[in-house]
């Protein structure tokens, strides 16, 4: 009877192989743990500080609570309540717009928009308006509920237009920017950013200044356009869209740019902020942090 080994060379490297591993697995596991557990596997964790007793210095309760429609489940929407003239403005998918009074929460007045609210409210110069999931802009009389205009956009509007100046400016999810008349509702002006192969789902309101507006682009820059006609200003990138591949490159301004003096400060998905000297757009310093959201 043969024995049983290689009869080929091929054979024989396997039989190397095979013995090379069982002299591995029979040096114990800890060797083959040690390459998944890391060099410090032996150690002890670090024991947890104790929790500090914390003493409020401030008392919150609930004053009031309201139900003022359908929730937006996973629409990626961004809508929140606005505070003005002592009254709560908020919007739902399915619901409408209401104003509430703010130290009770009673209703003041509700307007049923029907039609998907995604955008909004924003609210300023005696105007609460609101953006559709299908390009609707609704312009509200702040006092009363009473429909001013309507109006049409390119695409969906999921952050709160801003209203200043004059004017109704409607961020859309295309990377446009169009103006309308406060009193009229017509379109003053629009300004298209084109947009990268990929993107994060989001975008949030313009910021208004003197005579000027702030756009956080899905490119990784901030541009600063005329608020009377729309001309681009000036643009600065705020992180670059570098990587391997698309998703490596998202580096999306989502949030709306803060104004605070004359400085600018703006963050990117890709973990950049940057502070800008507003009515020049030269950059004043960089950190590398940042994320969706406001800075």
């Amino acid at each position: 009877m043969n024995s049983a080994r290689p009869s080929s060379p091929t054979g024989r490297r396997f039989a190397r192989l095979a013995l090379v591993l069982a002299v591995v697995a029979l040096s114990g596991c800890s060797t083959v743990g040690g390459w998944f557990s890391g060099k410090d596997s032996g150690k002890k964790a670090a024991k947890p500080m104790e929790l500090v007793a914390i003493t409020p210095t401030l008392n919150v309760s609930q004053l009031w609570s309201t139900d003022v429609g359908a929730g937006e489940g996973r629409l990626g929407l961004r809508q929140g309540p606005v505070v003005d003239g002592g009254r709560v403005f908020a919007a739902a998918v399915a619901g409408g717009v209401y104003a509430l009074d703010l130290q009770t929460g009673k209703s003041v007045w509700h307007h049923d928009t029907k039609v998907k609210v995604s955008g909004g409210p924003g609210v300023g110069e005696g105007l609460v308006v609101v953006g559709g999931l299908e390009g609707e802009v609704i312009a509200l009389d702040e006092a009363t509920g009473t429909e001013k205009w309507t109006a049409k956009v390119s695409n969906e509007v999921i952050s709160a237009p801003t209203i200043a100046q004059g004017r109704v400016f409607v961020r859309t999810v295309d990377g446009r920017v169009t103006a309308f008349d406060a009193g009229t509702g017509e379109r003053r002006w629009f300004w298209n950013r084109e947009l990268p192969n990929l993107t994060a789902r989001g975008n949030d309101s313009v910021a208004a200044g003197p005579g000027v507006v702030f756009v956080g682009n899905d490119d990784g820059t901030v541009a600063m356009l005329a608020a009377n006609d729309g001309r681009p200003l000036w643009e600065l990138p705020i992180a670059q869209p570098e990587g391997r591949n698309e998703l490596e490159r998202i580096a999306d301004v989502d949030g709306t740019p803060v104004l605070e003096g004359g400085a600018l400060y703006a963050t990117s998905l890709k973990h950049s902020t940057a502070a800008i000297d507003a009515p020049n757009g030269r950059p004043v310093w960089t950190a590398e942090h940042g994320g969706p959201g406001r800075p």
